[in-house]
Protein backbone atom coordinates (compact mmCIF):
# COMPACT_ATOMS: atom_id res chain seq x y z
CA UNK A 1 0.00 0.00 0.00
CA UNK A 2 1.34 3.48 -0.58
CA UNK A 3 2.45 5.73 2.17
CA UNK A 4 2.57 9.37 2.13
CA UNK A 5 5.93 10.23 3.62
CA UNK A 6 7.06 13.79 4.86
CA UNK A 7 10.08 14.77 2.63
CA UNK A 8 9.66 12.72 -0.50
CA UNK A 9 5.83 12.74 -0.86
CA UNK A 10 3.34 9.95 -1.62
CA UNK A 11 5.24 6.70 -2.12
CA UNK A 12 4.30 3.53 -4.48
CA UNK A 13 5.39 0.11 -3.19
CA UNK A 14 7.55 -1.74 -5.49
CA UNK A 15 4.73 -4.16 -6.31
CA UNK A 16 2.08 -1.10 -6.86
CA UNK A 17 5.01 0.54 -9.00
CA UNK A 18 5.46 -3.10 -11.00
CA UNK A 19 1.50 -3.17 -11.88
CA UNK A 20 1.79 0.30 -13.04
CA UNK A 21 4.43 0.23 -15.13
CA UNK A 22 4.82 -3.22 -16.49
CA UNK A 23 8.03 -3.88 -14.98
CA UNK A 24 8.92 -6.84 -13.10
CA UNK A 25 9.95 -7.37 -9.72
CA UNK A 26 13.18 -8.66 -10.99
CA UNK A 27 13.77 -5.44 -13.08
CA UNK A 28 13.34 -3.18 -10.38
CA UNK A 29 15.38 -5.67 -7.73
CA UNK A 30 18.49 -5.51 -10.39
CA UNK A 31 18.11 -1.61 -10.76
CA UNK A 32 18.82 -1.25 -7.17
CA UNK A 33 21.47 -3.27 -6.84
CA UNK A 34 24.84 -0.40 -7.10
CA UNK A 35 26.35 -1.44 -10.14
CA UNK A 36 23.02 -1.01 -12.30
CA UNK A 37 21.75 2.04 -10.32
CA UNK A 38 22.49 4.41 -13.50
CA UNK A 39 20.47 2.09 -15.83
CA UNK A 40 17.49 2.50 -13.68
CA UNK A 41 14.71 4.62 -15.54
CA UNK A 42 13.14 5.47 -11.99
CA UNK A 43 14.98 5.71 -8.30
CA UNK A 44 13.67 4.75 -5.60
CA UNK A 45 13.42 5.65 -1.91
CA UNK A 46 15.22 3.00 1.21
CA UNK A 47 12.84 2.83 4.19
CA UNK A 48 14.80 0.93 6.13
CA UNK A 49 15.00 -2.21 3.82
CA UNK A 50 11.93 -1.66 2.10
CA UNK A 51 12.40 0.34 -1.49
CA UNK A 52 9.65 2.51 -2.68
CA UNK A 53 9.19 4.85 -5.56
CA UNK A 54 7.95 8.15 -5.60
CA UNK A 55 4.75 8.24 -7.25
CA UNK A 56 5.21 11.71 -8.99
CA UNK A 57 8.48 9.91 -10.88
CA UNK A 58 6.57 6.84 -11.79
CA UNK A 59 3.95 9.03 -13.17
CA UNK A 60 6.00 11.22 -15.26
CA UNK A 61 7.88 8.51 -16.44
CA UNK A 62 4.19 6.61 -17.53
CA UNK A 63 3.24 10.18 -19.66
CA UNK A 64 6.93 10.05 -21.24
CA UNK A 65 7.21 6.15 -22.04
CA UNK A 66 3.68 4.65 -21.46
CA UNK A 67 3.21 1.40 -19.65
CA UNK A 68 5.78 -1.19 -20.50
CA UNK A 69 4.91 -3.52 -23.16
CA UNK A 70 6.13 -6.87 -24.09
CA UNK A 71 7.89 -7.85 -27.29
CA UNK A 72 5.50 -9.54 -29.86
CA UNK A 73 6.50 -11.74 -32.38
CA UNK A 74 3.44 -12.37 -34.49
CA UNK A 75 3.12 -15.49 -36.67
CA UNK A 76 0.97 -15.82 -39.94
CA UNK A 77 -2.14 -16.65 -37.38
CA UNK A 78 -1.45 -13.75 -35.21
CA UNK A 79 -1.81 -11.38 -37.69
CA UNK A 80 -5.24 -12.11 -38.47
CA UNK A 81 -5.97 -10.88 -35.13
CA UNK A 82 -4.80 -7.41 -34.62
CA UNK A 83 -4.20 -5.92 -31.61
CA UNK A 84 -5.79 -3.19 -30.06
CA UNK A 85 -3.63 0.07 -28.88
CA UNK A 86 -5.01 0.83 -25.42
CA UNK A 87 -4.99 4.61 -24.65
CA UNK A 88 -1.99 5.42 -21.63
CA UNK A 89 -3.52 5.44 -17.97
CA UNK A 90 -2.45 7.49 -15.50
CA UNK A 91 -1.09 5.98 -11.55
CA UNK A 92 -4.43 5.93 -10.11
CA UNK A 93 -5.70 4.53 -13.30
CA UNK A 94 -3.39 1.57 -13.30
CA UNK A 95 -3.58 1.11 -8.89
CA UNK A 96 -7.44 1.12 -9.24
CA UNK A 97 -7.63 -1.52 -12.05
CA UNK A 98 -5.09 -3.56 -9.96
CA UNK A 99 -7.18 -3.33 -7.49
CA UNK A 100 -10.43 -3.83 -9.15
CA UNK A 101 -8.99 -7.09 -11.05
CA UNK A 102 -9.00 -9.06 -8.18
CA UNK A 103 -12.36 -8.85 -7.85
CA UNK A 104 -13.39 -11.92 -9.97
CA UNK A 105 -15.73 -15.07 -10.83
CA UNK A 106 -13.41 -16.95 -9.22
CA UNK A 107 -12.54 -14.83 -5.91
CA UNK A 108 -15.78 -12.68 -5.33
CA UNK A 109 -17.54 -15.14 -3.10
CA UNK A 110 -14.10 -15.16 -0.50
CA UNK A 111 -14.18 -11.10 -1.08
CA UNK A 112 -18.45 -11.12 -0.04
CA UNK A 113 -17.92 -13.59 3.26
CA UNK A 114 -14.91 -11.74 4.34
CA UNK A 115 -16.72 -8.18 3.63
CA UNK A 116 -19.86 -9.84 5.79
CA UNK A 117 -17.20 -11.43 8.58
CA UNK A 118 -15.67 -7.70 9.14
CA UNK A 119 -18.57 -5.43 8.97
CA UNK A 120 -21.42 -8.08 9.54
CA UNK A 121 -24.70 -8.93 8.61
CA UNK A 122 -25.67 -5.34 8.46
CA UNK A 123 -23.81 -4.85 5.25
CA UNK A 124 -26.39 -6.78 3.12
CA UNK A 125 -28.62 -3.98 3.00
CA UNK A 126 -25.75 -1.69 1.09
CA UNK A 127 -24.50 -4.99 -0.74
CA UNK A 128 -28.06 -5.71 -1.75
CA UNK A 129 -28.71 -1.98 -3.29
CA UNK A 130 -25.37 -2.33 -5.35
CA UNK A 131 -26.55 -5.75 -6.72
CA UNK A 132 -30.45 -4.49 -7.96
CA UNK A 133 -28.38 -1.26 -9.42
CA UNK A 134 -25.64 -3.01 -11.37
CA UNK A 135 -28.67 -5.68 -12.72
CA UNK A 136 -30.68 -2.73 -13.69
CA UNK A 137 -27.53 -1.46 -15.99
CA UNK A 138 -26.76 -4.65 -17.67
CA UNK A 139 -30.86 -4.89 -18.42
CA UNK A 140 -31.14 -7.86 -16.80
CA UNK A 141 -34.48 -9.05 -14.97
CA UNK A 142 -34.56 -7.49 -11.25
CA UNK A 143 -34.24 -10.32 -9.18
CA UNK A 144 -34.42 -10.48 -5.69
CA UNK A 145 -30.80 -10.83 -3.97
CA UNK A 146 -30.86 -13.84 -1.96
CA UNK A 147 -27.76 -16.46 -0.74
CA UNK A 148 -29.42 -18.58 -3.03
CA UNK A 149 -29.05 -17.03 -6.26
CA UNK A 150 -25.50 -18.26 -6.91
CA UNK A 151 -26.95 -21.73 -7.30
CA UNK A 152 -29.76 -20.36 -9.37
CA UNK A 153 -29.14 -17.95 -11.21
CA UNK A 154 -26.63 -18.19 -14.11
CA UNK A 155 -26.00 -14.54 -14.29
CA UNK A 156 -25.03 -13.93 -10.22
CA UNK A 157 -20.99 -14.70 -10.97
CA UNK A 158 -21.32 -11.52 -13.26
CA UNK A 159 -23.39 -9.15 -11.50
CA UNK A 160 -21.79 -10.08 -8.21
CA UNK A 161 -18.35 -9.22 -9.47
CA UNK A 162 -19.45 -6.21 -11.10
CA UNK A 163 -21.57 -5.66 -8.03
CA UNK A 164 -18.07 -5.81 -5.58
CA UNK A 165 -16.07 -3.35 -7.64
CA UNK A 166 -18.48 -0.52 -7.58
CA UNK A 167 -18.87 -1.18 -4.12
CA UNK A 168 -15.41 -1.43 -3.64
CA UNK A 169 -14.93 2.21 -5.87
CA UNK A 170 -17.65 3.70 -3.69
CA UNK A 171 -16.23 2.43 0.04
CA UNK A 172 -12.43 3.77 -1.90
CA UNK A 173 -13.79 6.79 -2.73
CA UNK A 174 -11.94 5.84 -6.33
CA UNK A 175 -12.73 7.81 -9.22
CA UNK A 176 -14.22 4.77 -11.71
CA UNK A 177 -17.42 5.15 -13.71
CA UNK A 178 -20.15 2.37 -13.82
CA UNK A 179 -19.74 1.91 -17.12
CA UNK A 180 -16.29 1.64 -17.16
CA UNK A 181 -16.44 -0.87 -14.21
CA UNK A 182 -19.17 -2.84 -16.58
CA UNK A 183 -16.31 -2.85 -19.61
CA UNK A 184 -13.93 -4.40 -17.30
CA UNK A 185 -14.00 -8.78 -17.79
CA UNK A 186 -15.12 -10.56 -14.70
CA UNK A 187 -13.57 -13.57 -15.70
CA UNK A 188 -15.09 -17.10 -16.49
CA UNK A 189 -14.31 -19.29 -13.65
CA UNK A 190 -17.04 -19.20 -11.13
CA UNK A 191 -15.66 -21.19 -7.74
CA UNK A 192 -16.95 -24.66 -9.57
CA UNK A 193 -18.32 -25.95 -5.68
CA UNK A 194 -21.16 -23.17 -6.03
CA UNK A 195 -21.92 -23.35 -9.43
CA UNK A 196 -24.94 -26.19 -9.32
CA UNK A 197 -27.16 -24.46 -12.37
CA UNK A 198 -25.35 -25.80 -15.02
Amino acid sequence: MSIQHDKFGELLTAKETCEITGFTMNQLRNWRVPARRSLAPIGYVAIGATPYYRKVVVQAWLDENGQQQGVYFPSELDKRFPVAIGEALSVEQNLNNAILSKISTETVNDWLNQLVDVRGIGINKEWKETYTEVQNALGLPNVAVSSMLKHTNPHFWDVAVHSARLFTVRDKGMDVSLDDLLAMSVGDTPPAREVKFK
